[in-house]
């Protein structure tokens, strides 16, 4: 190129080269600025990032105690606490305590049974030394008067001397007659002796209080009040005089202690036979002599019914007004105890004794309860026999023979005595 032209471009190559230097210029400090806004942002970011994650486990650790203060203020922390210990505690470890000490518990409940029973021995068989009895027989008197245990048996020896010879009985005959009732030698030789002479002026002899008291000795646990009083309710009861009331109980002397319940057993006696005047009439039988006598003949003197063909061929709604006439019928108090005296053994019986039998006797026999009371009317050692489920010494048999021949005598109109 020439020299000329050269210098003709110069000035162009000079303003060319000032801008690119100007846009070098302008790219370096927007690029620049751009990667330092970066840098700032990215810092700012770093620098924020560790404050919240402090403010994360703040946030944690405020939870944590706030839970913690409140397992604390919980109530029912110590029982969680023993829940977890016990469901932590080994089963079988457990198991093998629980069977130890059951063990152990039996073991000395099986010691002091055996140092009881050998107390018991030991003392039963001082006490059947000491009275001249069979070791049972001393066991069984310290089982029902378990004071005698704390008596001297030897001091015990001597009363019973002393009160046989009261009585001039053997001290073997007066021990074994205590065996039913060993009361009577924890009493004084005071009492004992006034009790004698109340028995001796009330029976009149030495004799009959003998037997009296071999057969029941409890008539000399009660003071003379209590016997007077016991006596005059007996007397009131049967309607006896005190005389005729003796009478009665040297031969029954059983009935002085059963005269608590004297009252209640002639009630239900009378019940008895007011339904056996009922059952009369289902079984046809009013005018005979049997019934007549145990319940028809109670009636105070009244007809207690006709013929039975009579009554089987009256009209049911007379049969119903003649047995509802029957069954209003009082029996009077004269015949309810003349009843009573002549089976005296009945007074014996507790009266829910008696009730339970003629339950029991009624559904063995299928009879009604009506029928049932007519038949032990006339047959009241019925009532006496001692049921089991068993069936054995039951008066099943008894009954429907009983029921049997009544119904043939409604059949045949024949008066022929009841069959046991």
């Amino acid at each position: 190129m020439l020299p000329a032209q050269q210098q003709q471009l110069l000035p162009r190559i000079r303003t060319h080269r000032q801008r690119l230097g100007a846009l070098n210029n302008f790219n370096s400090s927007t690029l620049f600025a751009c990667s330092s806004s970066n840098i700032s942002s990215s810092t700012v970011a770093w620098q924020q990032a560790p404050h919240h994650h402090n403010q994360q486990q703040q946030q944690q650790q405020q939870q944590q105690q706030q839970q913690q203060q409140q397992q604390q203020l919980d109530p029912r922390k110590p029982l969680q606490q023993l829940s977890q210990h016990l469901n932590d505690y080994d089963n079988s470890t457990y198991q093998q305590q629980q069977m130890q000490q059951q063990q152990q518990q039996q073991q000395q409940q099986q010691q002091q049974q055996a140092r009881r029973n050998a107390s018991g021995n030991s003392r039963a068989v001082s006490l059947a030394r000491a009275l001249q009895l069979h070791p049972r027989q001393a066991a069984a008197m310290l089982l029902d008067y378990p004071q005698l245990s704390d008596f001297n048996h030897a001091r015990l020896a001597d009363k019973l001397h002393e009160m046989a010879g009261l009585l001039q009985l053997q001290p073997q005959q007066l021990a074994a007659a205590l065996v039913e009732d060993p009361r009577l030698l924890g009493s004084s030789l005071h009492a004992f002796e006034q009790r004698v002479g109340v028995l001796l002026r009330l029976f009149g002899g030495l004799p009959a209080v003998q037997q009296l008291i071999l057969q029941e000795p409890s008539l000399l646990c009660w003071s003379p009040n209590q016997l007077s009083k016991r006596l005059t309710g007996m007397g009131h009861c049967l309607g006896l005089e005190q005389q005729q009331l003796l009478q009665l109980l040297q031969q029954h002397p059983q009935l002085l202690p059963a005269s608590h319940h004297l009252a209640s057993s002639l009630r239900l006696l009378q019940q008895l036979l007011q339904l056996a005047a009922a059952g009369q009439q289902s079984f046809g039988c009013g005018t005979h002599p049997a019934t007549a006598a145990a319940a028809g003949g109670l009636l105070g003197g009244t007809q207690q019914g006709s013929d039975s063909n009579q009554q089987r061929r009256s009209h049911p709604d007379e049969q119903q007004q003649q047995q509802q006439q029957q069954q209003q019928q009082r029996i009077s108090e004269a015949s309810v105890r003349a009843f009573a005296l002549s089976h005296p053994e009945l007074l014996l019986q507790q009266p829910d004794d008696i009730v339970a039998r003629l339950a029991t006797l009624q559904a063995q026999s299928g009879l009604s309860l009506a029928e049932v009371a007519a038949v032990m009317a006339a047959n009241p050692h019925l009532l006496l026999v001692e049921l089991d489920s068993s069936g054995s010494r039951n008066p099943q048999g008894a009954m429907q023979s009983s029921g049997s021949s009544m119904r043939r005598r409604n059949g045949s109109g024949r008066s022929s005595r009841y069959s046991s």
